[in-house]
Formats: structure tokens, C-alpha cells, sequence
């Protein structure tokens, strides 16, 4: 029974942290292993938002080795004016990139050409020294959604359709 054991938890005091004291210091490995092993992609970018460093979740994303996205920068993730008219979403712009807090729905373009479709967070930190960049891969919900609305779209045709055989039928049966 869990009741046992649930009571003994209960029993113990709650010890809450000190406010006048700092929190305990991380590691500097356990906030590398934390970016390294992200399942969103990470680009670190510069006080002159130059990449500097990014993820395995990064380079899969992009289809760019870490070294070539710091030699592209974020300006090799802008697709093509034609592919963004098309899409949903906007793309990468560097607005997005110099405010804090940025969450947008963007669109970027991989190392194939591709156009993805990505969550974007934009964190700086406190000291303006480097701003993290994360992507969420939102690409397979933007095509659900896409054949959503083809499918909405197939439906209120065919609802039509019914409704002006049904009125043709109307008008054809003999009045009695």
C-alpha cells in the first residue's frame, strides 16, 4: 500500500531555500550537456549577432555541420522571397533576433533549399554579451494544418454541391 509511505513523506518538514543566500552554482559540463543534448536546435549568436556555436539538434534542423552554420550565419537560414509567399510563415528577419522574448511562428531555409517551418525563441542574456536562439521544428504541424483547411475547404464544396442538387430535386418533383 502507498498510504505507508505517503504518510512518512507528509510527516517530514518542507525545507525552502534561504532567499538571503544565492542558489548553489551549476556546473559549467551540466549546462553543456543541457545545450548539447536539447531536442530543439540551439545557434549561440554574438553581441553582433554572429553564430557562434550550435547544437546536434541545430545541425539536424538545418542540414548544416556547426562549422557551416557559423560561416553562413543566420543570414544563410533567409529563404527565398518565393517560398516565403507561399508559406504561413514569415521568415527569419533580424528584428526578431535583436528583441528579448521574440517567440514567432518563422520559416527557414535548410542547407537542401528546403523551406522548414520552426517555433522561434530569442533569449539574450543579462549581460548583452550573447543572445541563444532556440528552434522548435513545427514544419509536420504546419502540413496538418495546411491539409486541414484543403480538406474544410473539400467539404463545404461538396455541402454546397448536396444543397443545389437537393434544391434542383425540390424543383422537379410534380406538386400534388
Amino acid at each position: 500500500s502507498l498510504m505507508p509511505t505517503a504518510k512518512k513523506i507528509a510527516a517530514k518538514p518542507i525545507r525552502l531555500l534561504d532567499p538571503s543566500k544565492s542558489a548553489p552554482e551549476v556546473p559549467f559540463d551540466v549546462h553543456q550537456m543541457l545545450f548539447k543534448e536539447s531536442p530543439d536546435a540551439i545557434l549561440v549568436l554574438d553581441s553582433r549577432l554572429n553564430i557562434t556555436d550550435s547544437n546536434s539538434a541545430a545541425t539536424k534542423l538545418t542540414g548544416f555541420t556547426a562549422d557551416e552554420l557559423i560561416r553562413v550565419g543566420w543570414l544563410g537560414l533567409l529563404p527565398p522571397q518565393a517560398e516565403t509567399e507561399n508559406n504561413r510563415s514569415r521568415p527569419l528577419e533580424r528584428r526578431f533576433l535583436e528583441q528579448a522574448g521574440t517567440y514567432e511562428d518563422i520559416c527557414i531555409k535548410t542547407q537542401e533549399g528546403d523551406t522548414k517551418n520552426v517555433q522561434l525563441r530569442v533569449k539574450p542574456d543579462d549581460n548583452g554579451r550573447m543572445t541563444l536562439l532556440m528552434f522548435r521544428d513545427t514544419t509536420e504541424r504546419a502540413e496538418i494544418q495546411t491539409r486541414l483547411v484543403e480538406k474544410h475547404v473539400e467539404l463545404r464544396n461538396a455541402a454546397s454541391e448536396i444543397e443545389k442538387k437537393n434544391a434542383e430535386a425540390s424543383d422537379k418533383e410534380p406538386v400534388r
